[in-house]
C-alpha cells in the first residue's frame, strides 16, 4: 500500500507501478512500468453546432498534451503511451470515417450484382440505368431515417455506421422482386398498357414486397421495447429506414420502372436512351441462366435420394447439437476497448495497461446524500455502512478502507461528541489538519454556516478475471450498501466507471432473450400469415430457431462474445432468416403437384434461385467489412455471414427434405382426375411464382 504524498489516502501501489521485481523476502527491487494520471476540471457548455454539452477547452487540452507526450523522445522509457477521454472518442470516430470507403466498395459491389442479374445483356433490354436509381431509393429511405432521427435528438453511435450497409442489402433485394415480377408476368411483352401492367406488377410483388418489409419492421420494432439505450435507437434507425424502403421501392422505383418500359417500348438504346435503336435490330434470344438449370436438374434431383436425406437430416442435427452446447457457454462481456482500431496509440496504451496493470484492483465509491450527518444515529447508521462494505467478500482486505467518519471518531479518541451541535466545528478541525486527506470526500453548502450535504468513501474490489464475477461483486456490494436506509427513506449508493460495462453485461442476457421470443413470436405470426398453414409455418419457425442457435453457436468458435454489438445483429438475423425457409414452404403450400417430393422439386426449382440470390446479394453487401479494422463492421460479416450461410442450408437443403418426409397438403390441391385444364392450372402455378420476395 502506498499514502499519497498529495492528500495521505492510501491507494494501491500497483494502481501507478507495474512489473515489480521482489526478493525472496517481499522487498522491491525494480519495476518495468510507471502509470501517471493527471486530474483536470471539466466545464462543459452547451454547444450550439453539435447540439451537445462539450467541453471545448479540455477538449484542446486533451489534443495538445497528447501532441506533447508523443513527439518527446524520452530516453527513460522503452515505450510510452497516453490515454484521454478525448482520444479515445477521437479514435473510435476516426475508425469509423476511415471506412467510408468500404462503404463506397459495398455499393460498387452491388451495383456490378444488379447490373449483372437485373436483365439481358443486350442493348434494348439492360437495365443500366434502372439498377442505378434503384440503389438511389435505399439512399433517399436513409436519408429519411437519418434525417427523422436526428430531428427527434436520437442517439448517433459506432452500431449506426453499419446501417447503410443493412438498408442496401433489404433494398436491392425489393429491387430484384419488382423487376423479376414485372419480366415474368404474362402480359410482360407489351399487349397491355404500361399502367395496367404496373398495376398487375405491384398487386404481385408490391404484396411480397410488403411482407417480406413487415418482417424486418416488426423484428426491429421488438427491439425499441429494450432498456438499452444504444440498441433502442438502433432499431428505431433500421425500423423507420426499412419502412421508407419500401415507400420508395413501390413509389418512386415503380415510377422508374415505367419510364424503363416506355424507352423499350420506344427502342430506345438501354444505356444512351436518347439514341433510338434501328427496326431490324432484335435483342438475341438466350437459354435459361445457369443457377436456374443447376436447381432444376442438380440440386432437386439430388435431394430425392434417401442416402442425401438421411446425411442432411444427421448433419443439420449434429450442427444444431453443437451450436445449442456452444450457446451455453458462450461468454457475456463488453470493453470499450474492442471499438479501437488495430495500431491506435490508444490501444497500445490498453495493451500495455492489461500486461502491467491487469491486477490492478478496480476501485469503486459509496456516495451518501443530504442526512443529518451530525446525528448520532445517522453516524451508526453509516459507520454500519461501512463495516458491511468492509466485510463483503467482493471487496479488497489488502487496501484499507479509509474514511473520514471512522477517522473522525478515532481523532476524537472519545474525548468529544462527534454528535450534536459540536459536531461542525469538531469536523472542521479534523479537516484543517489530520483529516485533510478527505477534502475531496465531504461536499458543504456555500451558506455562511456551511452545513454537510453529501459525504462519500472509497473501497477496492478484489481482483475480478470474468464478467459474471464482474456483476455478482457489483450486485453484491450494492446490496450491502443499501443496507442501511437512513432518515427520509435515503440510501446510500455505489459507483465506478466500469460499472457501465458491467450493468449492460448484467442485462444483456435478459433482454435478448426476451427479444429473441418477441422477435420469433412475431415472425412466426407473419409466417402463417404468408405461407397460410401452421404446420409448414412450424417447419419454417424450425429453421429459423436453428438458424439464430447456429449463429451464436458459430460467435462462440470466432470468439465474439454476447454484448450490445451483437444483440442487435442476432435480433436482425430473426427478421432475415425467416425468408430463406419462408418462401420455400410457401411455394411448396401452393404447388399443383401430386406427390410431396414433386411439390419439394417444384418449389427448388422456381424459388431456389431466388432465395440463393437473396442471400448472395447480403453477402456482398457485407463482403467489405471483412477488412475493416472497426470492431461494429468486422462482428456484422461474420454473424452476417454466418446468418445467411446457415439460413440459406436450411432454406434450401433442410427444409426440403424435411417437407419431402412430412409436409402439409398443399392448398387446393388438384389430383389427376380432378376437372379442369391442366394447362391452366400449370399457368397459374407459374404465374404464382412472382409472388416470392427473398430478403437478404
Amino acid at each position: 500500500m502506498c499514502i499519497s504524498p498529495w492528500n495521505g489516502g492510501v491507494f494501491p501501489l500497483g494502481d501507478i507501478v507495474g512489473g515489480i521485481h521482489r526478493t525472496a523476502d517481499g522487498n522491491i527491487t525494480g519495476a518495468e512500468a510507471l502509470k501517471g494520471t493527471y486530474l483536470v476540471r471539466s466545464v462543459k457548455e452547451f454547444n450550439s453546432k453539435t447540439g451537445d454539452e462539450m467541453d471545448l477547452r479540455l477538449n484542446d487540452w486533451s489534443s495538445q498534451f497528447e501532441e506533447v507526450v508523443q513527439s518527446e523522445k524520452w530516453t527513460e522509457f522503452n515505450t510510452i503511451t497516453v490515454f484521454t477521454e478525448y482520444g479515445f472518442e477521437a479514435e473510435i470516430q476516426s475508425a469509423i470515417d476511415g471506412d467510408t470507403v468500404l462503404l463506397l466498395i459495398g455499393y460498387g459491389l452491388i451495383f456490378v450484382y444488379v447490373i449483372l442479374n437485373l436483365g439481358p445483356y443486350n442493348r434494348l433490354e439492360h437495365k443500366v440505368w434502372l439498377s442505378i436509381l434503384g440503389i438511389v431509393s435505399t439512399v433517399l429511405a436513409m436519408g429519411v431515417s437519418f434525417g427523422i432521427c436526428s430531428a427527434f435528438g436520437l442517439e448517433y453511435g459506432p452500431l449506426h455506421s453499419v446501417l447503410p450497409f443493412l438498408l442496401l442489402g433489404i433494398g436491392v433485394d425489393d429491387m430484384f422482386v419488382l423487376v423479376h415480377t414485372w419480366q415474368g408476368l404474362p402480359d410482360a411483352d407489351g399487349r397491355l398498357p404500361i399502367p395496367q401492367r404496373l398495376g398487375n406488377c405491384l398487386k404481385v410483388a408490391g404484396v411480397a414486397v410488403a411482407v417480406t418489409s413487415v418482417t424486418d419492421f416488426a423484428a426491429f420494432m421488438v427491439g425499441t421495447v429494450t432498456i438499452l439505450p444504444a440498441l433502442k435507437s438502433f432499431c428505431v434507425f433500421a425500423s423507420i429506414g426499412v419502412f421508407f424502403d419500401f415507400v420508395f421501392q413501390v413509389t418512386f422505383f415503380a415510377a422508374c420502372m415505367a419510364l424503363d418500359a416506355q424507352r423499350m417500348e420506344k427502342r430506345r438504346d438501354a444505356c444512351l436512351f436518347c439514341l433510338p435503336l434501328s427496326e431490324s435490330w432484335q435483342p438475341p434470344k438466350l437459354k435459361g441462366r445457369w443457377l436456374s438449370r443447376y436447381f432444376k436438374n442438380v440440386h432437386a434431383k439430388a435431394l430425392e435420394k434417401t442416402q442425401v436425406k438421411v446425411l442432411v437430416v444427421f448433419l443439420t442435427l449434429v450442427m444444431t447439437g453443437v451450436a445449442l452446447w456452444a450457446t451455453r457457454v458462450i461468454d457475456t462481456s463488453f470493453q470499450y476497448r474492442w471499438f479501437l482500431p488495430q495500431g491506435s496509440y490508444v490501444r497500445d496504451y490498453n495493451s500495455l495497461s492489461d500486461k502491467y496493470f491487469s491486477q490492478s484492483a478496480v476501485p469503486f465509491t459509496v456516495y451518501l446524500g443530504e442526512v443529518d450527518y451530525s446525528n448520532a444515529n445517522v453516524q451508526q447508521q453509516l459507520l454500519q455502512a461501512v463495516s458491511s462494505v468492509r466485510a463483503n467478500p467482493y471487496v479488497s482486505k489488502d487496501v484499507p478502507i479509509d474514511t473520514w467518519i471512522e477517522g473522525l471518531v478515532s481523532w476524537s479518541n472519545g474525548t468529544s461528541s462527534t454528535s450534536g451541535d459540536d459536531f461542525y466545528e469538531l469536523l472542521n478541525a479534523y479537516l484543517e489538519g489530520e483529516g485533510a486527506r478527505f477534502s475531496l470526500s465531504l461536499r458543504f453548502s456555500n451558506t455562511t454556516n456551511a452545513t454537510l450535504l453529501a459525504s462519500s468513501f472509497t473501497a477496492y474490489f478484489v481482483s475480478l478475471s470474468h464478467s459474471r464475477h464482474e456483476v455478482l461483486a457489483m450486485d453484491s456490494v450494492r446490496a450491502s450498501v443499501e443496507s442501511q436506509t437512513f432518515p427520509g427513506g435515503l440510501k446510500a449508493s455505489v459507483y465506478t466507471r466500469p460499472f457501465l460495462g458491467w450493468i449492460t453485461n448484467k442485462v444483456i442476457n435478459n433482454e435478448l432473450f426476451r427479444n429473441l421470443v418477441l422477435a420469433l413470436s412475431a415472425v412466426f405470426v407473419l409466417a402463417v400469415v404468408l405461407i397460410a398453414n401452421i404446420e409448414a409455418a412450424l417447419y419454417v419457425l424450425l429453421c429459423i430457431v436453428m438458424t439464430v442457435a447456429g449463429t451464436l453457436g458459430l460467435m462462440y468458435f470466432w470468439s465474439l462474445t454476447i454484448n450490445t454489438v451483437t444483440a442487435v445483429v442476432i435480433l436482425l438475423a430473426c427478421g432475415l432468416a425467416v425468408d430463406y425457409s419462408a418462401h420455400m414452404a410457401h411455394y411448396y403450400m401452393i404447388s399443383q403437384l401430386s406427390t410431396r417430393q414433386e411439390r419439394v422439386n417444384d418449389a427448388i426449382a422456381n424459388v431456389g434461385p431466388a432465395v440463393f440470390n437473396g442471400g448472395f446479394s447480403t453477402f456482398l453487401a457485407f463482403l467489405p467489412l471483412a477488412f475493416s479494422s472497426s470492431y461494429v463492421f468486422t462482428v456484422f460479416f461474420k454473424v452476417f455471414l454466418s446468418v445467411v450461410t446457415l439460413g440459406l442450408w436450411h432454406g434450401l437443403v433442410f427444409l426440403p427434405v424435411v417437407l419431402s418426409i412430412a409436409g402439409p397438403d398443399a392448398h387446393g390441391k388438384a389430383s389427376e382426375s380432378a376437372t379442369g385444364d391442366r394447362a391452366t392450372v400449370k399457368q397459374s402455378v407459374e404465374y404464382s411464382t412472382n409472388v416470392v420476395a427473398v430478403r437478404p
